[in-house]
């Protein structure tokens, strides 16, 4: 590539970046992290490729030459991506990854369990780890403080290649942690030097002068304005200037306004609606898509006179205003006519109805303040982070987050310390979504803090703004607040709100279904995951394990990652050793195998550490002794016995591993039953409302105390026939197998040939496998052990 711009400022930059060293081959002159701000049309990117390929064209290719492998992200979440210098040749990108984008947007905005957010890989496949001599450019044009802070903490994460960030103009939160970043020495940042005075003046070769000479000329007949007052104008914006003085196309650039004007039969509001229409081009929209706006025919008069001028270049599929019209769109400051505004929104609502940034940007364009702060705060909350930061003057913006990163931390501290003034998000007056987003957050700040009172009103006041979403089309948050209320009302059993529980569970369904909504096809494969986790708690066990074995099949599974492969395999196998069978079938587990392997690629979690070990136990694959020390190596970082019976339960653990953990013990010795008991009694401690935990810590408590001789048989029979089998269960099949199991001992304890713990084992174990009893895996033990499935 001829270089045709250079000016003094640019050598420096050019030294901090590392760009020299590269062409020395020197990778200790090359910072391993670095961020390039400048302003919108700065010439950053033809900055820095004309200077990457001039000097991989000008160095001898090598086998361990650097790879310079830029990815750029547009204001619309599209991406470009290429390699520079003559190894373009040896690849070729024939996949379009956009959704791989829109789905990592989507994730990071997710606040509804444990969503996992592909990396970088991920998005861009051909990416090769572990590749030290390789510069990946990542220029990102799309608006969204949590993409942005998301961008930034993957690379400090990386350690794979160096990495340059390029931002236009940044959020201030995004200047002020670069420049915490900078001081601290983990990054290099780097501001584009600003273009002298005038362009005319910068280090040109003849051709170059001449050309953007011409298109200055060409800009001012547009404009209908004087050369200098172009020059003056975009001083700070030469990569438009230089992009332009590249264009080959003879169009008469005078008559692209008249002629748009022609094609749309407009009168006095021309100049907004033609600036409508080339904003919407320039975020990739399809024809379809302008003829919501404007109407069939008209927008395919515009398209085809666009096509037939080249004022349209399409990347990956996806048609954008070529240079001379994103020039023309970016020099209008006039506001967009409310009701056309209104017609963006309701386009981009279902384009990408999770994109508030987007929508931030329409509303502000039409002078919208209400809205466009709203969106932005919106925006802002769907961070998964726990280091957000967001300014607002809004007092509910800012409880919120507060809240919001209260329940991330999941700190004790900073959680009690809101119980009070949690209370004011109660209702608040904002704009529906943004409310809808405080409900969200409130509702799972409750949770967190065990809040029940506050959690039951919240709860039931979110309803009629479920309902009030479903009505005004805003699908995302529809799907996203009736995916935490559907299962919430049945998880806190607020009975009458049931059949609300049960027409949002169906609307979910409906929405994944609508072809109004044009969900890409991984973000929908993600909700289904989510709708599938969430609901499934609620079916039968055939119906929740025919679902997930749909999302394991071939078509679906390449689009997992592993994380969510992690968690659907868990549930598989908890479900397998869970549902009613027949005896000579329980000890088949056909997918902890599979779990097995998964967990050895993956990060463990204590869920699959759960499922993994008390199924091979069960099915007499490892010996008691070993299931204990696994438990205690992977939820308990090899703790004394001692230290977990006396202790609270770690963050790495959970309430059911204690329960189960205390049991395994209790039968590997009678020894251990007093540190069981304890370790009981620590998990009911952590739920004392759970009528779950209620139910299963006051069976085993009994089984134990039975088998210690500290409890008679009558008394364990009465304690027995005074349990209640959790409400959640009620009406499905793991209930009714608790059912049977009390009705079960019952009949046991009649007899007079029952004497002790051992007795009743044997005659249990008997009856159990009687092929006229439907039972499970875990039902062939007395004592009650539990799986653990991801079902939110």
């Amino acid at each position: 590539m001829t270089k045709v711009f250079s000016y003094p400022e640019l050598t420096h930059l050019d030294q901090e970046l590392g760009f020299l060293a590269i062409g020395n081959n020197n990778p200790k002159g090359i910072p391993t992290k670095s961020v390039l701000i400048g302003h919108d049309g700065a010439g950053k990117h033809y900055h820095i490729k004309q200077t990457l390929n001039n000097i991989i064209s000008s160095t001898n290719q090598s086998s361990d030459q650097w790879e310079i492998f830029d990815c750029q992200i547009s204001s619309s979440g599209q991406i470009n991506q290429e390699y520079w210098g003559e190894k373009i040749k040896q690849h070729i990108f024939s996949k379009n990854h956009v959704n791989s984008l829109q789905k990592l947007l989507l994730n990071i905005s997710l606040s509804l369990g444990p969503v996992s957010t592909p990396s970088l890989q991920d998005i861009f496949p051909s990416l090769i780890a572990n590749t030290s001599k390789r510069l990946i450019v990542i220029e990102n044009e799309y608006k969204s403080l949590n993409f942005d802070n998301w961008l930034i903490n993957l690379i400090l994460s990386q350690e794979d290649a160096h990495y340059l960030l390029v931002f236009s103009d940044p959020p201030q939160q995004i200047v002020t942690k670069l420049d915490v970043l900078k001081h601290s020495l983990v990054l290099v940042v780097t501001q584009m030097p600003k273009l002298p005075p005038n362009v005319m003046t910068l280090d040109l070769d003849s051709n170059a002068y001449k050309a953007i000479r011409q298109a200055i000329k060409n800009v001012a007949r547009l404009m209908h304005c004087d050369t200098d007052s172009v020059v003056k104008q975009f001083r700070s914006r030469p990569g438009m200037i230089f992009k332009l003085a590249n264009m080959k196309s003879k169009t008469n650039f005078r008559d692209v306004l008249k002629k748009l004007i022609a094609g749309l039969s407009l009168t006095e509001d021309c100049l907004k609606t033609v600036h409508s229409v080339l904003r919407l081009l320039n975020d990739g929209t399809t024809e379809e898509d302008l003829a919501q706006l404007i109407g069939a025919d008209k927008a395919l008069h515009i398209f085809k006179y666009l096509r037939k001028e080249h004022l349209i270049e399409t990347i990956q599929g996806i048609d954008r205003l070529g240079p001379v019209l994103r020039l023309y769109y970016q020099t209008l400051d006039k506001p967009i006519p409310n009701h056309i505004a209104k017609r963006i929104d309701q386009i981009f609502k279902r384009k990408m109805p999770w994109n508030y940034a987007i929508r931030a940007k329409i509303a502000k364009a039409a002078e919208c303040e209400l809205e466009t702060d709203s969106f932005l705060a919106l925006d802002a909350l769907r961070v998964n982070s726990a280091n957000l930061q967001y300014n607002s003057d809004n007092s509910h913006v800012r409880l919120a987050v507060q809240l919001h990163e209260a329940t991330l931390k999941d700190k004790a501290t900073d959680i009690e310390s809101l119980r009070q003034s949690s209370y004011q998000l109660l209702n608040c007056s904002e704009p529906l979504l943004l409310k809808a987003q405080f409900y969200l957050i409130l509702i799972q700040y409750a949770k967190k803090a065990r809040i029940e009172s506050l959690l039951t009103i919240a709860i039931e006041e979110a309803i009629p703004i479920y309902i009030q979403l479903r009505k005004n089309e805003e699908y995302e948050m529809q799907f996203r607040l009736g995916l935490e209320l559907a299962p919430d009302i049945r998880n806190y059993n607020l009975d009458r709100h049931y059949l609300d529980s049960g027409h949002m569970f169906a609307d979910l369904h409906y929405l994944l279904d609508d072809s109004k909504v044009d969900w890409p096809n991984d973000i929908r494969l993600t909700f289904k995951i989510m709708l599938t986790r969430h609901e499934g708690v609620f079916n039968n066990m055939e119906t929740q394990r025919s679902q997930l074995k749909d999302l394991l099949s071939d078509e679906v599974a390449s689009s997992l990652n592993k994380g969510e492969r992690l968690r659907l395999l868990t549930n598989l196998v908890g479900i397998d050793m869970c549902r009613s069978i027949s005896p000579s079938n329980q000890k088949n587990l056909p997918y902890i195998d599979q779990l097995n392997q998964c967990l050895k690629d993956t990060q463990p979690t204590f869920k699959a550490c759960n499922n993994l070990a008390i199924g091979r136990y069960f099915q007499g694959k490892i010996e008691l002794k070993d299931v204990i020390h696994y438990l205690c190596k992977h939820c308990y970082s090899n703790s004394e016995l001692t230290d977990i019976a006396s202790n609270p339960i770690p963050k790495t653990s959970h309430k059911v591993i204690h329960m189960n953990l205390a049991l395994l013990l209790a039968e590997e010795d009678m020894k251990y039953i007093p540190q069981s008991l304890s370790m009981l009694s620590i998990t009911l401690n952590n739920a004392p409302q759970d009528d779950f935990y209620r139910f299963y810590v006051e069976y085993n408590r009994l089984m134990l105390k039975f088998k210690n001789r500290t409890i008679s048989k009558y008394r364990l029979q009465n304690r027995l026939a005074k349990l209640q089998v959790p409400a959640l269960f009620e009406g499905l099949e793991s209930g009714d197998m608790l059912y049977r199991r009390l009705d079960n001992l019952n009949q046991l304890l009649e007899s007079t040939a029952i004497k002790n713990y051992s007795n009743l084992t044997r005659k249990y174990q008997k009856q159990i496998r009687n092929a006229a009893w439907q039972s499970s895996l875990l039902s062939q033990s007395l004592l009650l052990y539990s799986d653990l499935q991801y079902w939110d």
